[in-house]
């Protein structure tokens, strides 16, 4: 989903953001050693980046499974009194 927004693409195993964001602070990466000839990538959110996704995520009208539960609940039944 991320890759079809153009907010980050793979580069062989590891994701990393379009240079629009790459500067933004939104990921912090490390480096994993397995051993002396192997390692992993991992790259994390910050939370600066969690807000950035969370925002634009919602201008496409994808929200997480807790609002949408609370939105359905709001517009849903009146008559409905936890």
């Amino acid at each position: 989903m991320l890759h079809g927004l153009k907010i980050q693409y793979k580069v062989g195993e590891t994701w990393v953001l379009y240079s629009d964001y790459a500067d933004k602070g939104y990921t912090i990466t490390r480096t994993y050693y397995i051993n002396e000839k192997l390692s992993k990538i991992h790259t994390y959110w910050t939370h600066s980046g969690r807000h950035f996704l969370y925002d634009m995520l919602k201008r496409y009208g994808i929200l997480p499974e807790a609002e949408k539960t609370t939105t359905a609940l709001k517009g849903g039944n009146e008559d409905f009194c936890p």
